[in-house]
């Protein structure tokens, strides 16, 4: 059987980015093989691709042009998409867990398909708001849309209209209240003398006088 090659090019330059070669090859091997082997995938040219399933953890694709690439249960955990291009990306499943979004263009990429109308889709958006730095802002549904790729049509799909990329550490960050020192009283420097020279007695006095005169005005500025 003879053996496929399969090219990665830049989307602007055309530029072989990289390149695989294998019996059966597609482009979701030739992916997972660049990224084994630490490929430079900046602007990689991935439009319609079929990468469902691929582990795309921790790739580097900012920049990339994922318009209508199939990444249903795709692993991009801690992936680098930054500027990336995922119009129309059909995304259920995938893990975007930790993956740098920023000014990544995500309007009409498809989070969810289905031909069911029991389907709860506050719980669609939750999931992918919990696994992902993505808060959907705003969205529509999109009546006997063609899945992309597999070229299947379904009576429903999820697209996102308006979303915004939140740091999720920021946020933890702001949700913890910063407690204020407590004053310094008779009990610590009586205890921390205990334990020196009693003749440091009156300079820990005087340094508790202070400290405790600095939190006061502290407290009378707020």
């Amino acid at each position: 059987m003879s053996k496929i090659k399969i090219e990665i090019k830049n989307k602007l330059t055309g530029k072989i980015l990289f390149e695989y070669e294998k019996e059966n090859n597609t482009v979701k091997d030739t992916i997972e093989e660049a990224i084994k082997q630490d490929a430079y995938l900046e602007g990689a040219d991935l439009r319609g691709t079929y990468l469902g399933g691929a582990d795309l953890r921790g790739t580097y694709l900012r920049g990339a042009d994922l318009r209508g690439a199939y990444l249903r249960s795709a692993y991009l955990e801690g992936a680098d998409l930054r500027g990336a291009d995922l119009g129309g990306a059909y995304l259920r499943g995938a893990d975007l867990e930790d993956a740098d979004l920023r000014s990544a263009d995500l309007r009409g990429a498809d989070l969810y398909m289905w031909d069911d109308d029991n389907v709860d889709i506050k719980e669609i958006i939750e999931n992918v708001e919990n696994n992902s730095n993505i808060k959907i802002k705003n969205y529509y549904i999109n009546k006997h849309i063609l899945s992309p790729v597999t070229k299947v049509y379904w009576k429903n799909g999820l697209i996102i209209d308006e979303y915004e990329i939140i740091d999720k550490n920021e946020e933890q960050n702001l949700d913890k209240t910063e407690e204020k020192p407590k004053k310094i009283d008779d009990f610590v420097t009586e205890y921390t003398c205990s334990n020196l020279d009693f003749q440091m007695i009156d300079y820990l006095d005087k340094i508790k006088k202070a400290v405790n005169y600095l939190l006061e005005k502290s407290d009378r500025n707020e």
